[in-house]
């Protein structure tokens, strides 16, 4: 764990961005001991204005535990559509 924060704390892209006070650790007891890395998403639909393809929904997942965000878009907000693209 030392040897990340010291890289986020001497990192000149980080420094730039946002130098992190401390480092959040990913844990499998406490509250994160419910699901493991893949086992829980996060998903939403957003509408924006449509394409020219067709296209008018943004579908967006999340994994929990990381927070690896994946974004698709769609012609429509179906069912079908959430499980061929999650």
């Amino acid at each position: 764990m030392n040897s990340i924060s010291q890289v986020i704390h001497t990192c000149e892209t980080c420094a730039a961005i946002k130098q992190a006070k401390w480092v959040k650790p990913l844990r499998y007891g406490g509250r994160w001991s419910k699901y493991k890395y893949g086992e829980a998403w996060q998903i939403d639909y957003t509408t924006l204005p449509q394409t020219r393809q067709g296209k008018r929904y943004v579908l967006t997942t999340m994994e929990a535990t990381t927070g690896w965000l994946e974004t698709y878009l769609l012609p429509h907000a179906t069912s079908r559509n959430t499980i061929q693209n999650t």
